[in-house]
Formats: C-alpha cells, sequence, structure tokens
C-alpha cells in the first residue's frame, strides 16, 4: 500500500466508539504527528560513522516500512482518549466550575497574562498542545479544531448551563446537536472544556492507581537492577568547585578589563573573588607543611570559602566527560584524588577544583538516581494500568469504521 493510498484511505474513513464518531480530520491530525515524531527519531538514528544524519534514508524507511503502523498507531491514540474519556464522563462527578476557572486562570499566569495567552490560542494551528499547570498528574490537552469533536455536545452544554448559574455569570450559548459540532462561543470556553475532560480522566486514573499497593523503595531497587541501561554514565569525577562570583562579568567590564589577556598570575582587586581563591590555594599550600592531612585542611577551605560574599562553593558534585568545555575537562580528568587544581579559568569565571574520586563508566550509583528511579517506576506503572484498563474498556466497546461518501 503507497503512501498517497493510505492518506486517501484515512481521509475517508471516520470511528465509530460507542456511537461516538471520531472525525477522519483527528485520525489524519494524529498519524501526521506520530509521521513526524518518528522522522525526526530516525533521523537521529540514522547516522554514518562520521555522524551526519542520513535523512534520506530516514525518509526512505519512514515511507517504505512503517506508513501502515504509524496509520494504526494513531486510531488506537484517538481510540484510547475516546475510551477515557467515555469512562472518565461515567465514573467521575463533575468539577465545579470555580475550579475550572481557576485552573485556566493559572494557565493564563503561566503564559504570561490574558492578552499572551489569547495570542497562544490563536496559534494553535501550528502548536496544538497546551500544558494544564497544576498539582495534578495532567499532561497535556489539546484545543485544536481537529480534536473538538472528541469534546462531547453534551459535556460543553452542562458545563455552560454551571457557568451561566454563578452570580454575574455570562450567558453562553451552544449550538449543533451531533458530537461533530464544536462548541460556540469563546476560544475560552474551548479550552475550559477540555480542562474539565483532562481533569476528568486524571482523577479517573489516579482513582485507579489507588487499587494497587503502594511502591516500596525495594521496588524501586528492583526496577533500577532491571533497567541499569538507561542509568549509564560515562567517566566521571567527584569535585568540589569554588570558583568566582558571577558577578565577576560585570565587574570586568567596568574596568575595562582585556577579557582575552587576563593574567591570572597577577591578584588584581577588581576582580571579584580571585584574590580569596589565591589566599585560599596559599593557606592550603602553606597547611600541607604541617601533619593535618589533606582532606581535612579542604573541609576547612570550603568551610572558609562558603563565608566569603564573592565566592560560591558548589560541593561533591559530579562532572561527566563530555559537558565541560575541552581544556577544564582535560586538566580536571588529569588531577589526581584527593588533589587540588590549580587557578583556572572557564569563560570569565575563575575556579578551584577540589577532586575526591574518578568512578568509571557504568551505572549511576542507585542512591545517586534515587528520585529519577522512583519517578520513572511510577510512570511506567502509570502507563502500563492505563494500558491494562484500556484493553478491557476497548474489550466490552463497539468499534467500527465508518465509511464516509467519497
Amino acid at each position: 500500500m503507497t503512501a498517497s493510498s493510505l492518506k486517501a484511505k484515512s481521509r475517508q474513513n471516520a470511528i465509530i466508539v460507542n456511537g461516538t464518531v471520531i472525525a477522519a480530520e483527528v485520525i489524519e491530525r494524529e498519524w501526521r504527528l506520530i509521521k513526524e515524531q518518528l522522522k525526526e527519531q530516525l533521523k537521529k538514528n540514522a547516522r554514518l560513522a562520521d555522524g551526519e544524519v542520513i535523512t534520506n534514508d530516514a525518509t526512505a524507511y519512514l515511507a517504505k516500512e512503517t506508513l501502515a503502523k504509524t496509520l494504526t498507531y494513531a486510531k488506537d491514540n484517538v481510540i484510547a482518549r475516546c475510551l477515557l474519556e467515555w469512562e472518565a464522563n461515567r465514573v467521575m462527578g463533575e468539577i465545579p466550575y470555580e475550579e475550572i476557572e481557576a485552573y485556566y486562570k493559572k494557565m493564563e499566569a503561566h503564559f504570561g497574562g490574558a492578552a499572551a495567552f489569547s495570542a497562544k490560542v490563536a496559534d494553535l494551528t501550528s502548536n496544538p498542545s497546551i500544558p494544564v499547570i497544576d498539582e495534578t498528574k495532567v499532561q497535556n490537552f489539546s484545543t485544536s479544531p481537529a480534536d473538538r469533536p472528541l469534546t462531547s455536545i453534551q459535556a460543553g452544554a452542562n458545563l455552560a448551563k454551571r457557568a451561566n448559574s454563578l452570580p454575574g455569570g455570562k450567558e453562553i450559548n451552544l449550538v449543533g446537536t451531533d458530537v461533530n459540532s464544536q462548541p460556540a462561543g469563546t476560544d475560552a470556553f474551548t479550552i475550559k472544556c477540555n480542562i474539565e475532560k483532562s481533569l476528568k480522566i486524571d482523577r479517573l486514573i489516579t482513582m485507579w492507581e489507588r487499587e494497587l499497593p503502594e511502591l516500596t523503595k525495594t521496588d524501586f531497587k528492583a526496577y533500577y537492577d532491571k533497567n541499569q541501561n538507561q542509568y549509564l554514565a560515562k567517566e566521571r569525577v567527584l569535585v568540589t568547585v569554588i570558583e568566582t562570583h558571577p558577578r565577576i562579568l560585570a565587574q570586568l567590564a567596568e574596568v575595562n578589563i582585556n577579557k582575552q589577556n587576563l593574567n591570572l598570575e597577577l591578584e588584581n582587586d577588581d576582580m571579584l573573588g580571585l584574590a580569596q581563591l589565591q589566599q585560599l590555594q596559599r593557606l592550603y599550600e602553606e597547611s600541607c607543611d604541617k601533619t593535618m592531612a589533606a582532606r581535612d585542611i579542604i573541609e576547612k577551605l570550603i568551610a572558609a570559602a562558603k563565608q566569603m560574599s564573592d565566592l560560591q562553593v558548589r560541593d561533591r558534585i559530579y562532572f561527566e566527560r563530555g559537558i565541560l568545555e575541552s581544556q577544564v575537562e582535560a586538566y580536571l580528568f588529569s588531577l589526581n584524588d584527593n588533589q587540588l587544581s590549580g587557578l583556572v579559568r572557564a569563560g570569565m569565571t575563575i575556579h578551584l577544583f577540589w577532586k575526591w574520586s574518578t568512578s568509571a563508566a557504568g551505572p549511576w550509583a542507585f542512591s545517586y538516581v534515587y528520585d529519577r528511579i522512583k519517578r520513572d517506576a511510577l510512570t511506567m506503572r502509570r502507563n502500563t494500568l492505563v494500558r491494562n484498563k484500556l484493553a478491557l474498556l476497548r474489550k466490552a466497546a463497539l468499534i467500527e469504521d465508518q465509511f464516509l461518501p467519497q
């Protein structure tokens, strides 16, 4: 089947789910988004030895091997959203209009006010997804015209009724009698319909999650052991960094110092933090002549640096290979463990590094990535739960293609 025939077929077919018609335009839009995402992924994966992206090969592979699959994925996605909306409307109660209005105000604030938010809404054709900014796990909803058929006209009517019943509520009229009619009125009202839909679905999933036992640290450790390839690190060093304050940039501009020919051998009182760094370095060298262990000396210097207003301290952080300027990285990885560096310049910031240890490439320690593991494990369980619930809903649903006239 060619790309053109698949495209034509998708435009001829709508889907009916439990009596709700999902317009062909919805499937077409979902299919287009999936194809674009897959194309970008293929561009990243299809590379020559020198790293050049094989754009033509990626496009050809997409055209020849994956079009039929992506169309299936698109249909599955829109059916899943319809079933979730259907079940949420069946199980969950109405959300107070005041709460929906509060979430809408949060979204306005997130986008910089009502005017900026209105401009964003006007640009939905090219960027249809708008995040819901709140405490819940709602990820996004769409206000694009293609997705409006999934917003039940009855749900819109109920929301309008609640809005109109509020003191000072503005009259909202809806037109249309079938599910492919979009709610009339303002764009803001359409968005509020989608906010209610998203919140209902999220609360439905949260209710499902309460049926499951709470995950423990043992469960997260098991997830980590099974998925260590997701938490791999390159060779890395554990360091403490004492560095000059960022205000150094403004100060340098004021005194008109040639930034390219900055001589670190010379103390310059106009450079914030440089004198303090040099003082710490001298104190360390003098202390090493005594009996105090080097690690104890550096602990005292770190404490002293934290009290100096023109310095900032980043204590015991990891640096991986490939994330620093090459010159600084080569210097840092060449240090011995438990060694203090000289003054190191990176851009216009001057650093003093203390290297605690070196770790070979391999998985990050469980404790170091615990928060990430916990988030990933909970997300995977939530996704698995939704897939299983959707399988049951789909098994009980009446789903059929609707062949429209040519």
